[in-house]
């Protein structure tokens, strides 16, 4: 992860991300379960954050990884097959 601040309220980073899901399968039938481990890089650019989140945010001390001028926006995190797109959440 790069983190970069720009100015007094924030900056930018860029991440690449290993993640590692454990997928559930259930039969219904007779509830057998099987695991299935899934791997998977995800990576984002220019991601905005600031300093001076608005209030309403869930945040650290109005620390937002994902705002832009102290107002939440969405950032995705995209890999070869997939995306997941996260937002700060609000009260």
């Amino acid at each position: 992860m790069t983190i970069e601040q720009t100015s007094e309220q924030g900056g930018a980073y860029e991440a690449l991300l290993p993640a590692r899901l454990l997928i559930t399968f259930i039969r219904r039938s007779d509830n057998v379960t099987r695991l299935v481990p899934f791997g998977l890089l995800l990576g984002a650019n220019n991601v905005s954050w600031s300093f001076n989140a608005d209030s309403l945010l869930v945040t650290d001390h109005h620390f937002c990884p994902s705002c832009l001028a102290g107002q939440s926006r969405p950032s995705i995190f995209a890999g070869p097959q997939m995306q997941w797109q996260v937002q700060t959440a609000q009260f």
